[in-house]
């Protein structure tokens, strides 16, 4: 994997507005030591920061690369594109974030140790939630459609909050 520096407004190289893809994931907390193994990238001026195994390995980090590049030919992942050293850097791209997810063409979402059944459950639930309330205002619900959508959206909440929990 190479990294390609912006060498204008959207060019990279010779590509201008490319399309791709962003990863967003969360990875800060889980750090590991500099001698750990970090996926390796060409053209950074600056070393990827390991992160621990039990959150993903490098191979893990490889294939959801791999995978997003059957999409497209360009990613956007923070770890390869803000050096996370230069504070003053690091501050200026993440206030550039919003409009990088804004205009890719496709968005994936790493969401950490949870199994893809646990996962698909609960996306099930919110389209089965949006499917029984689309067009209503709360206050405008039944006193059973409102029966029903409580549970879900406790479950919501719920499921969500677990995706922000250590392993």
């Amino acid at each position: 994997m190479t990294s390609l520096q912006r060498t204008g407004d959207s060019a990279y190289g010779t590509v201008k507005s490319p399309r791709y893809a962003i990863l967003t994931y969360t990875w800060g907390r889980f750090r590991a030591s500099s001698d750990k193994p970090a996926l390796e990238v060409k053209g950074l001026s600056w070393k990827v920061s390991p992160i621990k195994d039990e959150h993903f390995t490098v191979d893990d980090f490889r294939r959801v690369i791999a995978h997003m590049g059957q999409s497209v030919e360009f990613a956007w992942i923070d770890v390869c594109c803000i050096d996370q050293e230069n504070s003053a850097t690091k501050m200026y791209e993440v206030g550039r974030q919003a409009g990088i997810f804004k205009q890719a063409t496709y968005a994936f979402a790493w969401l950490n140790f949870h199994t893809h059944e646990k996962l698909q459950g609960l996306f099930d639930v919110i389209f089965d939630l949006d499917n029984i309330i689309s067009g209503w205002g709360l206050e405008e619900l039944s006193d059973d459609q409102k029966h029903t959508a409580t549970p879900k959206l406790q479950c919501i909440l719920s499921t969500l909050h677990s995706l922000m929990q250590d392993p």
